[in-house]
């Protein structure tokens, strides 16, 4: 008996892999065990932050719960509020060390929330794992984070604010990730001057689109990933290239720049 009932606790286990997440809600207040096991499930979806107050304090509470174990669970962490509440004991940036695991980073207003929360910046520049940011109304304080970033990103989206700030280049500013950086975007609202520098060499990328910056030089970019697949390029004067490289093997000279047909 002891050994089915082994068994049965096993299948229910699995079958959590499986649930959506309003089952799993449901589940999770049938006893103990199964609480854990569908807790970690729920975990493996994107945790969102999107609300202030309570429910704050009881996501937070939720995911840093015995001493931190769920934690390393966490691959998607979504942050879409402006900031987080000062007033909390237990404030989010204690516990992104244990987040061991996370995969994908997405901040929706990253100025804001850094501004009030500089601990967020360093807590997730310290981490080693990431492969894909996003940044949606980003600027000085997120180039800042991801210039000290430890995590070999992958790929990366980018977009500004409507400040009238320059931006730097993203491509000089991400040259500590050419071993990893496989694509890069940047929107309209990434404005900014591309850099005099001689850009490094990103063997790995493949997909490059970039919008906001005046007069660009596509060759530069061709030059710097000589294995590009797509080459995307918008400005602000409405120059519109696009180029795919159509050969099995990435060839430097024929990326087949040109406009974009209409």
């Amino acid at each position: 008996m002891d050994s089915f009932r082994v068994l049965h606790y096993d299948i229910l286990l699995a079958v959590l892999r499986y649930c959506d997440r309003s089952t799993l809600c449901a589940l999770i207040g049938v006893n103990r065990s199964l609480y854990e096991g569908a807790a970690i499930s729920l975990l493996r979806e994107p945790v969102v932050i999107r609300e202030l107050g309570t429910k704050l304090a009881a996501v937070i509470q939720f995911i840093s719960a015995d001493n931190g174990r769920r934690l390393p669970y966490i691959r998607n962490l979504q942050i879409e509020v402006l900031w987080l509440s000062t007033t909390s004991e237990d404030p989010l940036h204690i516990h992104v060390e244990g987040m061991k695991n996370l995969r994908r980073l997405t901040l929706r207003h990253p100025e804001v929330l850094l501004s009030r929360h500089p601990q967020l910046a360093s807590a997730f520049a310290a981490l080693e794992g990431v492969e894909e940011f996003a940044a949606i109304y980003a600027g000085q304080l997120t180039c800042t984070m991801l210039r000290s970033m430890r995590s070999r990103l992958r790929r990366v989206w980018l977009d500004g604010n409507t400040s009238l700030k320059a931006l730097p280049d993203p491509v000089e500013m991400l040259s500590q990730m050419l071993p990893s950086l496989e694509q890069l975007e940047c929107g309209a609202l990434w404005i900014h001057t591309p850099s005099v520098a001689l850009y490094p060499i990103f063997p790995n990328m493949r997909k490059f689109h970039i919008e906001g910056i005046r007069s660009p030089i596509t060759s530069r970019y061709a030059d710097a990933c000589p294995g590009l697949t797509h080459l995307s390029i918008v400005s602000p004067e409405n120059d519109i290239l696009q180029g795919i490289v159509q050969t099995a093997r990435p060839d430097p000279h024929s990326h087949n720049i040109g406009p974009r047909p209409t």
